[in-house]
């Protein structure tokens, strides 16, 4: 896994305040996550410029994580599942499982729209489908949908290091390996 290319960057992560009211919060949030050992500080006037050049004049203080970092999903994803497979698992994609198998309070295996697959040990990575697949066992997991939207523009000149989010604004932004632009946003 270690070798796999997840296009993975460690520049650090800026979430930035636009006014008095996102800075004293962005204060608080501080304090507490230094009190847990994060490396965390509040970023001001010219070093807050040096730190992200094109940063809007509007943008009062940001707060700054420096050995924070990100890496592509897909690619992580894959990685993951290609250590898995040398490791021994089976995976298979594509297919629809509408039902959990059990002995007792133990699950055993999954079943398919066309077949019954048993397992010493069995994963459930089904994201949004997670809950409906172990209501019928007794769990109810508080999980909700929301969809979320990506925007990906095209490949432009490096300028942007840190992911970068904004107080009180459901966006992020980072600039890929590729150069290109990842704008998100959504989140409940």
């Amino acid at each position: 896994f270690r070798s796999a290319d997840i296009h993975y960057y460690r520049n650090g992560h800026l979430q930035v305040y636009e006014s008095a009211e996102g800075v004293e919060a962005g204060k608080i949030s501080i304090a507490e996550q230094q009190a847990l050992g994060l490396e965390i500080e509040l970023v001001e006037g010219a070093a807050l410029r040096e730190l992200a050049p094109g940063i809007s004049p509007h943008v009062i203080a940001g707060r700054y994580t420096s050995n924070d970092g990100h890496a592509d999903p897909k690619r992580t994803t894959q990685a993951f599942a290609n250590a898995a497979e040398r490791a021994g698992a089976d995976i298979q994609e594509g297919i629809e499982v509408v039902r959990l198998l059990t002995d007792g309070d133990r699950v055993i295996g999954v079943e398919t729209q066309t077949d019954k697959i048993m397992a010493d040990h069995v994963i459930l990575a089904t994201g949004a489908w997670t809950r409906d697949l172990v209501l019928p066992l007794g769990v109810a997991l508080p999980l909700q949908v929301h969809g979320l939207q990506m925007i990906l523009t095209k490949p432009m000149p490096a300028n942007l290091l840190q992911v970068v989010g904004a107080w009180g604004r459901k966006l992020s932004l980072k600039q890929l390996r590729e150069g290109n632009y990842l704008i998100g946003g959504g989140w409940p």
